[in-house]
């Protein structure tokens, strides 16, 4: 794939998404101007011309309205385009609910409601249509689209070399009775622009183009008309340069080389032609002419003369629209006056604002195309550089061949081409490094330097997915509640990037020093970490790492021998803890055991660096360091003692924390300590209705799912901690303490984040624990349809809805 290609590529599902959300609002204001003219059949062609013509144009206008206007607070519709790791995208449809129905379980709660908070039914989750692409689909749609609008565009090319052709065949009428008959209607019909005269020399019908130089050319057997015919085919030919006819018929062919997929744009522009007819004929009448005299004069020119081709200019009678518009001339009934100034004005200024409510049909706070650069904050690019830095010291240092796909990723950085660092991120470096699902281990990628380009790229993706507003604060934030010296282990993608993105110096440890505990049983990232850290820091070495493994191995062996001698005991080995014997050989796998590895190796760090204080970012922090926990601020700090009770006070400063750290994004009516019933409703409503105006959360937060799961993450593992301490705490008023803020904390997380597995999981197994039967159910049961308004499904929810509903009969 070419750079060029790659650009367009990464660009198209913002393009693709734009083009549908254009063509569904377009359709509609098309449909609407066709229901306007089907009810409103006795008006004037001219004012039925006027509303098509609107509805036509407004396709070009949609898209400034769509960025300039204020979003309805509920949007119909949302479209998005997103592009998977695998360079696959997804073009998605979200329609809005439907009406609430059925009462949920939040309403038939007997809780005393929130100020402002009426509880709710649950409405009916969202539909969602998405439509995915790959790269051989995206070249044919763009291949199909584009050369239809190359046809249409070079029919355009095509109708200007004809009309030369005619012009260069014609000769210029001089006679003075032409002459001085043109000028009296042109000054009857107000026409100021000079108007040129031919005569073909073939017996072509009389036909009219031009806009700003109009021309009107007559069958070579014009001549011989009489007085009256005469009159009526100029008079008509002029009411299209007084129309401005040639002007409009033009714009609506370039919009319809530009939307040709849309089939009710080619039904307005022939509606678009018929009625530009008989707005003339309109103006012919108003002349004084006859309707049965017009009528046979049309007769007759459609018989006798031949057409144009189509779209070379307009003809004065197309034998297929005669018959309509003889009909509608003989009508006495039908309004034949033209409109005036102000009732065009008043038209106008109806359509273009219905076109700008359909265009302000958009969600709340979207986002800018996730690989623009004015998403990336200002440190992001001299992080990279610095990361390039470091890498090429480390590839010197240990005398590695490096990949030049990775020193290309530092490049398209430096130039601040985002989406060529996506592409080589995603698609080139991740597929090699030998440490991701269906990759391979390419020595010249999977190395320590590969650990930069981890780092990097996580800072990267964790801007460009979320918003920068939300973003930066969290990270300056617990940068800033850090003290100089201490040791920082960040366990998720965001925790361990921005943190090290947004440290004055990750490579010699200022003001802290940032690892990450889950990459510590991979040997590379030891490397990576002792060829800058190793003067700062004690680290393991390789018999340390060895040793801890081997600890662990005897261990687990202990563990797995007790689960096959004593079946019906309950199982040591956790799941996905895979610990086999063969023949006095042990071999381990699975998630489980790599993490207890790790935390073994944080044990070895923290001894072999006595004094240092230490702080934790972990979604799920390892088994042992559950009694050495205790929250600060976002995350938590890990005590080299196991803490004796978590104290009043810890749970006082933790709450009051997170209560005015979440109260600007979900709104001031969580102070109230809303109930579990009350917090579902706000799920009902925010994110399954969109309708958050009684709440007054921030849209935008709302609408950044990424910040959204982050801050979900941290609230999580809090809560985490104070539940392994309801479960632990020797006395009865710290377990109190403990259940309480573990309730609180779950209750924030999980209207923080309301469809994600890990807080809903975490949050109902706590509930089951405490006997809370009834909102464990209504728990899963809203989970279920937030899960389904935001197009996943977790399996585990279904197993436990399945669980609670049997035991609930």
């Amino acid at each position: 794939m070419t750079p060029h290609f790659e650009w367009f590529f990464h660009l198209s599902p913002a393009l693709a998404a734009t083009w549908l959300d254009v063509t569904l609002k377009g359709t509609i204001v098309l449909a609407a101007a066709g229901a306007l003219c089907l009810g409103w059949r006795r008006a004037s062609a001219s004012a039925r011309h006027l509303a098509w013509f609107l509805a036509v144009v407004s396709l070009l206008i949609l898209p400034v309205f769509s960025s300039w206007l204020p979003s309805w607070q509920r949007p119909l519709w949302t479209v998005s385009g997103d592009l998977n790791a695998g360079n696959e995208f997804a073009i998605s449809l979200r329609l809005a609910p439907a009406n609430k129905s059925a009462a949920s379980p939040a309403a038939e709660s007997t809780a005393p409601s929130v100020p402002n908070t009426p509880l709710a039914t649950a409405p009916s989750p969202a539909t969602v249509a998405k439509l995915p692409f790959s790269q051989g689909w995206l070249g044919l749609l763009i291949g199909i689209w584009v050369a239809g609008a190359l046809t249409l565009a070079g029919r355009l090319t095509l109708s200007r070399r004809q009309r030369w052709n005619l012009r260069q065949s014609a000769s210029i009428v001089n006679d003075p009775a032409w002459t001085e008959l043109l000028n009296r209607l042109r000054q009857e019909l107000g026409i100021r622009r000079r108007v040129t005269l031919l005569r073909s020399e073939a017996s072509l019908m009389p036909a009219t183009w031009g806009t700003g130089r109009p021309v009107v050319m007559l069958p070579r057997e014009a001549d011989a008309w009489p007085a009256e015919r005469r009159r009526v085919v100029l008079w008509h030919e002029l009411a299209h340069v007084k129309r401005r006819d040639c002007l409009t018929q033009t714009l609506t062919q370039i919009i319809c080389a530009l939307h040709w997929l849309n089939p009710l744009v080619w039904v307005a522009a022939r509606q678009m032609r018929l009625e530009r007819e008989r707005a003339c004929d309109d103006l012919v009448l108003a002349g004084g002419v006859r309707p049965s005299a017009y009528s046979e004069h049309l007769l007759e020119i459609a018989r006798s003369f031949q057409a144009l081709p189509t779209g070379a200019a307009i003809a004065m009678a197309r034998s297929s629209q005669v018959g309509g518009r003889v009909r509608a001339i003989i009508d006495a009934r039908r309004n034949h006056r033209g409109l005036t100034p102000v009732a065009a004005l008043g038209m106008a200024i109806l359509m273009l604002g219905f076109a700008a409510a359909v265009a302000a049909n958009k969600a709340n706070g979207a986002a800018l195309d996730k690989n623009d650069p004015q998403r990336f904050p200002a440190p992001l690019k001299p992080f990279f550089a610095t990361k390039e830095k470091q890498a090429r010291a480390i590839a010197k240092q240990l005398d590695l061949e490096i990949a030049p796909e990775i020193w290309e990723y530092y490049r398209a950085a430096a130039q601040a081409d985002w989406r060529r660092v996506n592409t080589l991120y995603q698609t080139v470096l991740r597929k090699r490094a030998g440490q991701y699902a269906g990759s391979t281990s390419d020595p010249t990628v999977a190395n320590p330097v590969f650990q930069t380009i981890i780092e990097t790229g996580c800072a990267y993706e964790a801007f460009s997915e979320g918003n920068q507003i939300f973003l930066e604060p969290l990270a300056k934030d617990i940068v800033a509640s850090i003290p100089r010296g201490s040791l920082y282990f960040g366990g998720t993608d965001p925790g361990r990037a921005l943190i090290t993105a947004y440290s004055k110096s990750h490579e010699t440890g200022d003001p802290f020093f940032v690892l990450t505990q889950n990459a510590l049983a991979d040997g590379n990232y030891l490397r990576y970490l002792r060829s800058f850290y190793d003067t700062r820091l004690h680290l393991p070495s390789e018999a340390d790492s060895a040793r801890c493994c081997q600890n662990y191995l005897r261990e687990a062996q202990i563990r797995a021998r007790h689960d096959t001698q004593f079946p019906d005991e309950p199982k040591q080995l956790k799941p996905g803890e895979n610990v086999t014997e063969n023949a006095g050989r042990v071999s381990i796998g699975g998630q489980e055991s790599v993490m207890a590895i790790n935390g073994l190796l944080v044990q070895s760090i923290i001894e072999q660096n006595p004094g240092r204080d230490v702080y934790l970012e972990e979604s799920l922090p390892i088994d042992w360091m559950y009694s050495h926990l205790q929250p600060h601020g976002l995350i938590m700090k890990l005590n080299s003692e196991p803490l004796a009770e978590m104290t009043a006070a810890i749970a006082q400063r933790d709450h009051a924390f997170w209560a005015k750290r979440l109260q600007p994004l979900l709104g001031a009516w969580f102070k109230a300590n809303p109930s579990l019933a009350q917090v579902a409703t706000y799920v009902e409503d925010v994110y399954l209705d969109h309708d958050a105006k009684d709440y007054h959360s921030d849209p935008q937060f709302i609408a950044d799912d990424y910040t959204r799961k982050t801050y979900a993450k941290l609230r999580t593992a809090i809560a985490g901690v104070y539940a392994w301490r309801a479960e632990h705490a020797t006395q009865e008023a710290e377990k109190a303490r403990a259940i309480q803020e573990a309730d609180f904390a779950f209750r924030q997380a999980w209207a923080t984040c309301p469809y994600s597995p890990e807080t809903g999981l975490r949050y109902v197994n706590f509930l089951m624990r405490q006997n809370r039967q009834a909102d464990a159910r209504l728990l899963v049961a809203t989970a279920l349809q937030a899960q389904a308004a935001n197009g996943s499904a977790d399996p585990a929810f279904k197993a436990i809805a399945n669980q609670l509903k049997a035991t609930s009969k």
